[in-house]
């Protein structure tokens, strides 16, 4: 008996079985086999169990963006309220009067001395720019701002009431000049405004 016909004995009395092409014949172990099954049934469940684990870092980490950006709509908002505020109370004689534009709030010159109640026309957080839908009033002057988004809130503790099934939106938060607003105390909420 040759070499090789012993050889193929022996691998058939120990189990093994012939893959592939007669002619290039390999003799695989049964154990061997299904360690190789094994590897790589645990390869696919720890790729599938660090996919879920990114997925759900990313919804936290999205979470809290959004949740950052509220809160900068919200002090953006109550300082645009709180300029608006005082270029009313800065308005000379007694007559008072709401700025025309945001830019108004920038450069005051109705009064003998340059004011700025605003340093800047603030960008809305969600949108990033400055294109704050205008609440004016009935003679056209700006009484407040509010964002142009249509993401929904995650914060709706201060937002106005809306119909059962309806979801609120961060466009819902007004920040409205009120006569109740002095310029000296600091808009810490905003005032809102329901329609």
């Amino acid at each position: 008996m040759t070499f090789a016909a012993a050889w193929r004995v022996a691998q058939v009395t120990a189990g093994c079985t012939q893959t592939g092409d007669p002619m290039t014949a390999r003799f695989t172990h049964p154990q061997r086999a299904r360690q190789r099954g094994f590897t790589y049934l645990w390869l696919l469940f720890v790729l599938a169990a660090g996919a879920g684990g990114l997925a759900g870092l990313g919804q936290r980490a999205s979470a809290a963006v959004q949740r950052d950006r509220e809160a900068d709509l919200i002090f953006r908002g109550s300082e645009i309220t709180r300029a608006i505020s005082a270029y009313r109370a800065a308005t000379p004689g007694i007559a008072k009067a709401l700025p025309a534009s945001l830019q108004d709030l920038l450069d005051d010159r109705r009064g003998p001395h340059p004011m700025r109640h605003l340093r800047r026309v603030y960008v809305d957080p969600f949108t990033g720019k400055a294109d704050w839908i205008l609440v004016t009033t009935s003679d056209g002057r700006i009484s407040g701002v509010h964002s142009r988004s249509t993401v929904v809130a995650m914060r709706v503790v201060d937002l106005p009431p809306t119909a059962p099934g309806q979801q609120r939106l961060v466009s819902d938060r007004m920040f409205t000049y009120s006569e109740v607003t002095e310029p000296s105390r600091s808009a810490s909420a905003p005032t809102v405004q329901q329609e």
